[in-house]
């Protein structure tokens, strides 16, 4: 994890700055570095301990031998505890210890070219794919307080002249020139692996070396950023609390805006189907009025003439009436003349003339003709006159008719042209009723997925806030060791000793071709090498 890299580049970074910066004399009175000589396989073969003595030169530890590395002067050794005479020295007093102990961290290294296990003597001078894997692990052998929050850091540099193709899998690389060097880290008592994997030619490489530091070392002033930066993700983890609260209600908001528009959007597609109804009805209603219209302006054609016949009938009703009082007042003038010619009619029935009597029957029955006929056009004189005076009446009161029958009439076109007009403006009501119906079913359609999709971000603060609080948990778990609090200690004498530092510098022999090899001699080998360095401090 990035948490982790970060806090690897700061333990690298304190690491070298402890191994070349000396403490203050009022602040530490000793300083140890410890050199282990490793075999090929990652064995230890020799341990050697080089101290620093500040103020009294008196130390502590299990020795098979000692070396003054300052002055010629021996050491007064009694049990575990080793003074030395020398007055004050400037810079204070080296020693060299030679320690059979375990260290904190093991280390089993194999090599391997083309796929076939073999010797790190065997690589000298070799071509083909090779690969190299160092297993290391905390040494439960050891003193668990020199192994809680050991770091460790594998260092290899290859000839990019002799390997190509290098992989060094979860390493990292720095190059210079020709020479890469590649680095593995593991932190706080890791166990884990470092492979490295590439072509070869004629292979040599220098030794493998390897510092080991512990975890507790003091940051000065990061101490208070580290601590800012945790307060920081402690304030980022209640922000995104405060965020997913301020989602959630969005979410909420956003759900009720969508259930509306569903429903808002239902409603207008009712109130559609309504108004296709409205307009199917209107459609009827414009051909019923239209009918009607039609209808009207026949019946005011046919009223006019029904007028003018009443008119002319009332005209000719009153003459009928006068000629039918005439002719009734005549048949009376002559009915009652007809008494005389009745009476002599009826004396003539008794005559024996037959023809007599024939003429005088007809006579008598023409005169109750006429009488009947004076009678029955004084019914119809009478009856005329009502009838006549009911067609005056008739004809005066259809004029009112037909005179609101021709307004109708008139009023009937513009109440057709109304309606087209009303039935014009409704479809255009109708048509934005439609767009709108249209319009909110592709809104609900787009938003009715927010609601789902505020989740998934809800979801993802929700994540996003536990990754803050286990960042944040790393952070305190993998800086607990960085904590001044936790003392240093000795490797030479864990007890007894209070030093200021302890650093580990372990190397493996280099990997020689064959006849560089046997030219090597006794002098330059790994364990003399740590004698010349002893005389760097004489």
């Amino acid at each position: 994890m990035k948490i982790k890299k970060i806090i690897s580049i700061l333990a690298i970074t304190a690491l070298v700055m402890t191994a070349f910066i000396s403490p203050a004399y009022a602040a530490t009175e000793k300083n140890e570095t410890v050199f282990g000589i490793l075999g090929s396989d990652g064995s230890v073969k020799n341990i050697y301990v080089v101290n620093q003595l500040l103020g009294d030169y008196v130390d502590y530890g299990s020795y098979t031998q000692i070396k003054n590395l300052s002055s010629d002067t021996q050491p007064t050794v009694t049990g575990d505890k080793i003074t030395f005479p020398d007055d004050e020295i400037s810079g204070g007093l080296y020693y060299q210890g030679t320690m059979e102990a375990q260290l904190p961290v093991t280390f089993d290294i194999s090599y391997s070219l083309d796929g076939k296990e073999i010797q790190a003597s065997e690589l000298g001078g070799s071509d083909g794919h090779m690969k190299i894997e160092i297993d290391y692990a905390v040494n439960d052998k050891c003193d668990e307080r020199l192994t809680e929050g050991i770091i460790a850091q594998i260092m290899i540099t290859l000839n990019m002249n002799l390997a190509s193709d290098i992989d060094y899998h979860d390493g990292t690389s720095v190059i210079v020139g020709n020479t890469m060097t590649i680095s593995y880290t593991s932190l706080f008592e890791e166990s884990g692996s470092a492979v490295l994997e590439a072509d070869v030619k004629d292979f040599e490489m220098d030794s493998i070396s390897i510092s080991l530091l512990k975890g507790a070392f003091s940051l000065g002033d990061f101490e208070s950023t580290i601590d800012s930066f945790k307060d920081g993700f402690i304030d980022m983890q209640d922000g995104a609390g405060e965020l997913i609260d301020g989602t959630t209600e969005l979410k909420g908001g956003i759900s009720s805006l969508v259930g509306g528009i569903r429903k808002l959007s239902s409603g207008m597609n009712e109130l559609e189907k309504a108004g296709d109804d409205i307009a199917d009805g209107n459609s009827s209603y414009a051909a019923g009025l239209k009918q009607y219209t039609d209808g009207v302006f026949a019946l005011s054609g046919g009223s006019s003439q029904i007028k003018n016949g009443l008119d002319d009938l009332a005209a000719n009703g009153d003459a009928i009436s006068a000629g039918v009082s005439q002719a009734s007042s005549a048949l009376k003038s002559l009915d009652s003349s007809s008494a005389e010619l009745a009476a002599l009619a009826q004396s003539l029935l008794t005559s024996s003339d037959p023809s007599v009597q024939a003429l005088a029957q007809g006579t008598l029955e023409a005169l109750s003709g006429v009488s009947e006929i004076s009678g029955g056009l004084s019914s119809a004189s009478a009856g005329l006159e009502s009838y006549a005076g009911g067609v005056s009446q008739a004809a005066a009161g259809y004029a009112d008719f037909d005179e609101g029958l021709q307004q109708l009439s008139g009023s009937s076109g513009q109440i057709y042209k109304g309606f087209k007009d009303l039935s014009s403006g409704f479809d255009g009501y109708l048509s934005g009723i439609s767009q709108t119906s249209s319009g909110l079913k592709s809104l609900y359609s787009s938003i009715k997925v927010l609601p789902s999709d505020i989740q998934q971000l809800i979801d993802g603060q929700i994540e996003f806030k536990k990754g803050i609080a286990e960042a944040n948990d790393e952070i305190t778990s993998e800086t607990q060791v960085l904590d001044t609090s936790q003392s240093i200690v000795s490797f030479a004498s864990p007890d007894k000793n209070k030093p200021s530092s302890v650093q580990y510098v372990l190397i493996t022999p280099a990997i020689e071709k064959p006849d560089e090899a046997q030219e090597q001699t006794a002098d330059e080998s790994p364990d003399n090498f740590f004698t010349r360095f002893a005389d760097l401090f004489r």
